[in-house]
C-alpha cells in the first residue's frame, strides 16, 4: 500500500505568526519523542516580518518600529536565512518531518533542494519558468525576480519551518526591508508574472487560485519525496485539527 503524506490546509482566514509558530512547536516535539506523525501545513500569515540567524537590524531600512506601524508583527526566529515578509497573498507551507523516515530519505542540503524543486514543478504547471538552486542565493527564482523564500530549522532530524511562494500578496510590504539579505532583490508574484510577463497559464478564477497553488505545492513536495499521494484535510482550526488528528 503506498503512503500518503498528510496536510492540513487553514481553509479560511489569517493566522498570526506565534500561533502557527507554537502549532509547529507541538509537532516538532511529538516526533522527535517517536510519536506524532509527518504532515505539512498549508496557511497565510496576517502580516509579519520575520528574522532568520542571519538577518540583522540592517536589513531593515526603516527600523523594527517602522514595521510595526505598518501593522505588521516582527519576529526574531531561529531558521536559517536573513528577513523576509508573510502575509495575505502568499502560500506558507511548513513541513513538520523526520528525515530519517521519508520514503526517499534525505539530509538538509538535499531536503532545502527539494522544497525549491518543489515550488518550481509547481510554477510550470502554471506556464512560469523557475528555479531554485542559484549560486549565492536562497530561494525560489524567475529570471532575477525572487518568488519564493524559504527557511528551515532541524532538529533531531525533524524539520520546522518551510517555504512561503508569492501568490497575488501586496508586493509592497516588501519595501521596507532587504529581502534575504539581497540588497537589489527584486520580489515577483504569481499575479504579477502573468500581468507583466505574460507568465501563468491555467491561472484560475479568483477566489481558488490560494487553495489551488497550495494543493499544487503540497502534491509536488510529496512527489518528490517519494509519496504516492496527499490526504489533504481543510480546517478553520489549523490547531485542533493537526494536533488531534490520529497517527497513522
Amino acid at each position: 500500500m503506498g503512503r500518503t503524506l498528510r496536510a492540513f490546509r487553514l481553509a479560511g482566514g489569517l493566522i498570526r505568526y506565534d500561533r502557527a509558530l507554537a502549532i509547529q512547536d507541538a509537532l516538532v516535539a511529538a516526533r522527535k519523542a517517536g510519536g506524532g506523525q509527518d504532515c505539512a501545513l498549508l496557511l497565510q500569515h496576517s502580516p509579519v516580518y520575520t528574522i532568520g540567524k542571519r538577518g540583522h537590524d540592517g536589513h531593515l531600512r526603516h527600523g523594527r518600529e517602522h514595521l510595526e506601524d505598518l501593522g505588521a508583527q516582527v519576529y526574531e526566529v531561529p531558521r536559517g536565512g536573513e528577513v523576509t515578509f508573510h502575509g495575505p497573498g502568499q502560500v506558507i507551507m511548513y513541513p513538520v518531518l523526520q528525515l530519517r523516515e521519508q520514503p526517499r530519505r534525505c539530509g538538509a542540503r538535499v531536503y532545502v533542494e527539494t522544497l525549491e524543486d518543489a515550488a518550481c514543478d509547481m510554477l510550470a504547471a502554471y506556464g512560469i519558468q523557475a528555479r531554485g538552486q542559484v549560486p549565492g542565493r536562497t530561494g525560489v527564482w524567475v529570471d532575477d525576480r525572487k518568488i519564493g523564500a524559504l527557511g528551515v530549522q532541524i532538529s533531531g532530524g525533524v524539520t520546522k519551518h518551510g517555504i512561503a511562494v508569492n501568490v497575488d500578496v501586496d508586493l509592497s510590504w516588501f519595501e521596507p526591508i532587504v529581502p534575504c539579505g539581497i540588497d537589489d532583490c527584486d520580489v515577483t508574484s504569481i499575479r504579477r508574472e502573468v500581468e507583466q510577463y505574460g507568465g501563468g497559464s491555467g491561472w484560475g478564477a479568483e477566489g481558488s487560485r490560494w487553495k489551488d497553488v497550495s494543493e499544487a505545492l503540497v502534491s509536488a513536495f510529496a512527489r518528490r519525496l517519494g509519496y504516492d499521494g496527499v490526504a489533504l484535510h481543510d480546517t478553520d482550526d489549523l490547531e485542533h485539527t493537526a494536533l488531534r488528528a490520529p497517527s497513522g
